[in-house]
């Protein structure tokens, strides 16, 4: 699950497909949906060949925000819900891990040098555009060979918009100093 619908009726779902598939329907990971009424029965939302990652319902409920590397890079896309609907692009040369603002009028994620960066967004009854894009601050990089692979988003944005809750590593210390003292009996004096 990456997010539930502002009116409790949905749940986002990432389905991942079989690793012993030899031809899987779809991506590695594609966004489903869970109706939370009826035969509780999920159906696609976006399946292609590649891969959807981290959906996140509009605060309104009318919008999906979610990465997709189907250009070759993680990219932040918006696509209405329940669709039909174009394929927006919000992020250019690399984003991942998108947030809506409480307000629906921005959307935050990240670019791959882990700037957090907001993106403004206008919807003019079913379109939504995407207007100018501002980085706000980096994230310190995690550390390991793939940051964050696998785990939350690494950060989330308050109810007002005007805070963030970032997922901070904690960093080992740099190790003391060894000192080696050679010879060491020689210049002990009985």
């Amino acid at each position: 699950p990456t997010s539930w619908s502002p009116n409790g009726r949905f749940l986002l779902l990432e389905k991942a497909a079989s690793w012993k598939t030899t031809t899987p329907i779809g991506g590695l990971s594609d966004l489903w949906v869970l109706p939370l009424t009826g035969e509780l029965q999920p159906v696609p939302f976006l399946e292609s060949p590649a891969r959807e990652r981290n959906g996140q319902f509009s605060p309104d409920g009318r919008f999906v925000a979610f990465q997709s590397n189907e250009s070759g890079d993680w990219e932040v896309y918006v696509m209405p819900f329940p669709g039909p609907g174009p394929k927006v692009p919000v992020s250019a040369g690399g984003g991942r891990a998108p947030r809506w603002g409480p307000a629906g009028q921005e959307i935050f994620y990240l670019d791959f040098d882990n700037v957090l960066s907001a993106a403004s967004v206008t919807v003019e009854g079913d379109r939504l555009e995407v207007g100018a894009v501002r980085a706000l601050f980096r994230l310190r990089p995690p550390q390991g060979r793939f940051p964050w692979q696998g785990s939350p988003i690494p950060y989330d944005v308050s109810a007002d918009g005007q805070s963030f809750l970032v997922i901070d590593v904690e960093r080992e210390p740099e190790p003391a100093p060894i000192i080696v003292v050679l010879n060491w009996a020689a210049g002990r004096t009985e």
